[in-house]
Formats: C-alpha cells, sequence, structure tokens
C-alpha cells in the first residue's frame, strides 16, 4: 500500500492545531527533540526517523489512533494482527519455506531474534523494519497493531456544538418518551382530565430528569451550558405551534424550562460535583 509521507506530515499538523497544542507541548509528551518532530511537520522521516512506539506516542498527543495518523482513517477491527500474530505468522512462514531466521536476518538486513523472544522489541523498529518483516510473509503492515492501547475520544466538551446537540437530543427523547409512555396507558380515553394530569407531570418529570443527565454529562461549566441547552430547547419546541400549541403558550415555557433546569442542574451536583 503505497503512503505518503505529505498526507501524514499534514494530518499530525492539523490534528496538533485541532487540539491547541503547541509543538514544544507534543514533544514533551512524546520525548523526541524539536527539530524531530518539526521534520515529521514537514513530511520528513516517517519512515525511518521515528519508532513505532514514538508513532503511537504522537497519535495519542494529538488524539488520533495510529491507524488515524499513519492512514487517515480507522483500521477494521476484524483484521487487526497482533505483534504475537505477527511473530506466529513469521515462524510458520520460516518453517514452510525451510528457511532459518539467521537467513531471513540476512535477507532484509537486520536482526529479529529479539522480536522472536520478546514481541515488544518490536516498538523500538520504524515504518519500514515493520514492512521489511511483513512483505516477505505475505502480511499487510497497514493491519499491525502495534499500539498497546487505542486512543479512546474524550468526552464532549461542555458548550462545544456537539455537546449541546447531544443534550437537546436527550431532553428532546426523554420528553417524547415520557409523552407516548403516557399516550399508550389508555388515560385519555378513558379519564381526558387525569389524562391531561398525568401527561403534565410526565413531562415535569422527565424533562427534570433530563437536566439532570445533561448536568452529570458536561461537569465543568455547567450552569452557562444548561442554560445553552434549555434556549436551544425552547427555540426547537416552536414546531409546537403546528401542532395546536399557542405563542403565548410557547412564550411562556421558557419559564418552566428554566425552573426544571434549576432542579435538574441542582440535583446533579449529588452524582457529580
Amino acid at each position: 500500500m503505497q503512503m505518503s509521507e505529505v498526507e501524514i506530515g499534514q494530518r499530525l499538523k492539523a490534528a496538533r492545531e485541532r487540539c491547541g497544542k503547541t509543538p514544544n507541548q507534543i514533544i514533551a509528551s512524546v520525548g523526541i527533540s524539536v527539530d524531530s518532530y518539526l521534520n515529521l511537520e514537514s513530511r520528513k522521516d516517517w519512515f525511518q526517523g521515528v519508532t513505532l512506539n514514538e508513532i503511537c506516542a504522537l497519535a495519542e498527543a494529538v488524539e488520533l489512533t495510529e491507524a488515524e495518523l499513519l492512514l487517515g482513517h480507522p483500521n477494521d477491527s476484524t483484521c487487526l494482527i497482533s505483534l504475537d500474530h505477527l511473530r506466529d505468522k513469521l515462524i510458520e512462514w520460516l518453517d514452510s519455506s525451510d528457511l532459518t531466521l539467521g537467513a531471513f536476518e540476512n535477507r532484509i538486513g537486520w536482526e529479529v531474534k529479539r522480536f522472536v523472544k520478546d514481541t515488544g522489541a518490536a516498538c523500538g523498529w520504524n515504518i519500514d523494519r515493520l514492512r521489511a518483516v511483513c512483505e516477505p510473509i505475505g502480511v499487510d503492515w497497514t493491519q499491525v497493531y502495534f499500539c498497546h492501547k487505542e486512543y479512546s475520544k474524550p468526552p464532549l466538551k461542555p458548550m462545544s456544538r456537539g455537546a449541546i446537540m447531544r443534550d437537546v437530543g436527550i431532553l428532546w427523547g426523554l420528553t417524547l418518551a415520557g409523552g407516548i409512555l403516557v399516550g399508550a396507558s389508555g388515560i385519555r380515553r378513558s379519564d381526558p382530565s387525569l389524562f391531561r394530569i398525568v401527561d403534565e407531570v410526565s413531562g415535569v418529570l422527565f424533562c427534570t430528569i433530563g437536566f439532570t443527565i445533561v448536568g452529570c454529562l458536561v461537569g465543568g461549566r455547567r450552569w452557562k451550558h444548561l442554560f445553552t441547552v434549555t434556549i436551544v430547547v425552547w427555540v426547537t419546541s416552536l414546531v409546537n405551534i403546528f401542532f395546536g400549541v399557542t405563542l403565548l403558550h410557547w412564550l411562556f415555557q421558557l419559564e418552566f424550562l428554566l425552573i426544571f433546569m434549576g432542579i435538574g442542574g441542582a440535583v446533579s451536583y449529588v452524582f457529580r460535583r
């Protein structure tokens, strides 16, 4: 598979800028020199000048997996090959080819004996060395998983567009779920007056629970985030005018939403301070 050092360097720089980090912050966590790091961003030395272990550290520092950094997309987890599996395949290939380990080392030009004894030794290889081992035995080196763990994406930050949309969705989802449950109960047909009461109580309960969940999810900058989510929920609820809600009723809904926000936000401190 052809891989461009130019594209890898561009991805590294773009991911670093997206994280709001400086080159000095990256090298502090990775442990390489400034010149080495700037060479990587300027699209040099990716195949020979950086170890697999350093690639893992770079990817984690800019909040990517090693596959996202090197390939530009996540790897298919069902096709990944561990370093232990790679060693097994190497041994099997040597046996089937009647080739000694020494002869294989002479072919590729460097020693792999340490890797056979301890697969962790591969973390000191560069990409060219990994490819040199994989290609003769028919393994796609881009499918070799050489990092100890995949980077898990951090939670959405408070006030980010994604976090706001997520939390608006939570509130709308819970409110609609409450309405569906009340509607399915059959109270509306048997006692319309009781249905209205139950429907209102359900709305209050599920809305308050929703704000409690949002408060727990968001943690920092809680009240500013909760207020923003409340405004977005209120504005989007304007669609209810098409279902019989009057404009005056819609305007008064903001007051009630703010009350539910206050209660739910306060309760969220019980679960997450």
